[in-house]
């Protein structure tokens, strides 16, 4: 790598945040850096009885959002003791109740390190889990069991924190899945590389953006991530319209393309991977899509979601899963 593309690398893109100027996504990104933060300050949970309290710090935009509503006021830390809070399903009661559904949110519960946040009014609300405990140190050669972590705890099953189903048993998948998985893999790479400049999002190049860039700087290695979902069926009025084999293959054709004109337009450096998130009925391999990325030297996964939990817990018995 040359020292022009490092220094990039390592000096110029840290100072970037990881959405275009304005975004609400670059508010959540801050706010999860702070909390990522307490977590590693304070190892131990926090038990369930303790007091709980509701506190901004340093966050502009919600000093602003506050004066600017009626039913808010400003206070170093204060409890509210008439919202109670028993499962994050209540978190959506409470947001509605104090109408700021169309603002960015996060809700952090210390007990059990998870985190509930959405950046746009239109958009689903995303889970993530704060490891109680720093991680030891990820390198390039622990990449791919990553992958797979993250996919079994995200998007495997029903119950996965990506929550990939609009309806499980008729596999028809949320209609934006490809951004849900691609920040919640983001947010799970972030913090759980314990660097915070190792992991960029919608990294604009001369091929076009490309959905993540991983950096890992002791070894100067850069993976270039592209996501896509293979559907079996879209959502059609009220019902569904089956996906045809031959726009399969071609949408993950053009992930693979995409990955490797990312790696292509940087003078070849670092790997591309093309990582396709397989919605179909059936697990199994599309043998052109595994040729056509050996040609490429593209490094394509693909991670098969299951539409129950119980087919996902057999596969594991099996082996077929998580291996």
């Amino acid at each position: 790598m040359s020292s022009k593309a490092e220094a990039v690398l390592v000096r110029d893109l840290p100072r970037l945040s990881p959405s275009e100027a304005g975004s609400a996504f670059n508010f959540v990104d801050a706010a999860l850096q702070f909390l990522s933060r307490w977590c590693a300050a304070y190892t131990s949970p926090t038990k369930l009885g303790d007091e709980s309290y509701c506190c901004f710090v340093g966050l502009e935009r919600v000093s602003d959002g506050v004066a600017s509503a009626a039913s808010f006021s400003v206070c170093e830390c204060f409890r509210e003791d008439e919202f109670r809070i028993n499962s994050f399903a209540d978190c959506h009661r409470i947001i509605a109740e104090l109408n700021v559904a169309d603002r960015p949110v996060i809700m952090f519960n210390s007990a059990d390190r998870k985190v509930l946040w959405r950046a746009h009014a239109t958009g689903e609300m995303h889970e993530a889990l704060f490891r109680t405990e720093i991680s030891a140190a990820v390198t390039s050669a622990d990449f791919e069991r990553v992958l797979k972590d993250f996919h079994y705890e995200y998007t495997a099953s029903p119950q996965g924190l990506t929550k990939p189903w609009y309806s499980a048993p008729k596999l028809l998948t949320r209609p934006d899945l490809e951004q849900e998985i691609r920040d919640d893999l983001f947010v799970y790479l972030r913090f759980l590389l314990q660097d915070p400049f190792a992991v960029f999002r919608e990294v604009v190049g001369g091929a076009g953006r490309a959905d993540l860039l991983v950096y890992f700087h002791a070894e100067k290695e850069v993976f270039f991530l592209e996501l896509k979902v293979l559907r079996a069926f879209v959502r059609k009025g009220k019902s569904r319209a089956a996906v045809r084999a031959e726009k399969t293959l071609s949408w993950a054709k053009e992930g693979i393309a995409q990955a490797f004109n990312y790696k292509r337009s940087n003078r070849s450096v670092g790997t591309a991977y093309a990582c396709c998130f397989d919605a179909r009925l059936s697990d199994t391999e599309i043998q052109e899509l595994v040729d056509f990325a050996a040609e490429l030297s593209v490094e394509y996964r693909r991670f098969f979601m299951f539409n129950s939990a119980p087919a996902l817990h057999a596969a594991v018995a099996a082996g077929g899963a998580r291996t």
